[in-house]
């Protein structure tokens, strides 16, 4: 039997609300369960809310309905497991940060390999976007997944404001799905509840660095031996970075044959995974992985 899971977030508003960016006391999560038995499909709903607010570990938290305990301290998400805090989300974080996401229930360790032992997902964070919910704006985070190394799915993973994501935490999805189409909420305003269908993906749409998301940037070969080329079509490159897996800055030798092409050499560098970080002069960042031969 095959289930799914589908996630949709209801919140209502309240005063100060906007200065919280998680755990919301009004706050609902709205799960669909879909399963198949067959050719049969079958499906039922339950709620996800906020039970009550606790202290734990002298930390002032939130109790989910589902036994959850998360508290939000300086922009940063902790979710309580095994009598300790651990982080799991962060809503400052740029552009080609290093983040460390504890594997809250267990989706990296039954995958690693058994040379490899991990209790943590380390990523990089590619893109930070923003959600249009009736012209107030909720930051949507991407991240590349690179360490443990046997669990380096392709694609960029998210987690929202208000919303979190569903790789990292709240965790209502079965471990077979790796890929979940992003999640948000409509009108939050007072006493406005609007449902927001995961799969649908009605009523939002996405602003900001995103709208550069289709610009066609070209970075060519990758693997690659001994040069990088970068073509931006629309806007010109203003920098370039060139990090190692451990987020050192590498020197590298740049050759612009104009504003909107570069070439990079990488010649003298070991091979291995490194990221390219870009600036464009529109504002857009980007990081992507290069693989060095």
């Amino acid at each position: 039997m095959k289930k799914v899971i589908v996630l949709t977030l209801l919140v209502i508003a309240a005063s100060g609300m906007e200065a919280q960016k998680w755990a919301h006391s009004s706050s609902i999560w709205k799960i669909q369960e879909v399963w198949f038995f067959g050719s049969e499909m079958f499906t039922d709903f339950y709620n996800i809310s906020i039970e009550k607010d606790t202290v734990v570990l002298g930390e002032t938290c939130k109790k989910l309905s589902n036994g959850f305990v998360t508290f939000e301290r300086n922009d940063t998400v902790f979710a309580l497991y095994n009598d300790t805090f651990r982080s799991v989300m962060y809503f400052n974080a740029q552009v080609g940060d290093t983040v460390a996401i504890f594997d809250y229930v267990g989706k990296v360790r039954w995958r690693i390999t058994s040379d490899e032992s991990a209790d943590t997902v380390w990523a990089v964070i590619s893109k930070v976007d923003s959600i249009d919910v009736e012209n107030k704006y909720l930051k949507k985070f991407f991240f590349d997944i690179f360490s443990p190394t046997s669990v380096r799915w392709e694609g960029a993973h998210s987690y929202s404001e208000n919303m979190g994501g569903g790789f990292i935490f709240p965790y209502f999805y079965y471990d077979f799905m790796y890929e979940q189409p992003g999640f948000g909420t409509c009108d939050y305003g007072d006493s406005t509840i609007q449902d927001f269908w995961v799969y649908n993906n009605l009523c939002t749409r996405t602003i900001g660095i995103s709208e550069n998301s289709e610009l066609n940037i070209s970075i060519y070969p990758n693997p690659a031996h001994s040069q990088i080329n970068i073509a931006s079509p629309y806007f010109d490159i203003a920098t370039v970075g060139f990090y190692s897996l451990h987020g050192q800055r590498k020197n590298i030798g740049i050759d612009n044959n104009n504003s909107k092409e570069s070439q990079i050499d990488i010649s003298s560098f070991p091979a291995g995974v490194y990221f390219l970080h870009l600036k464009l002069s529109n504002g857009a960042q980007y990081v992507h992985k290069i693989m060095k031969e």
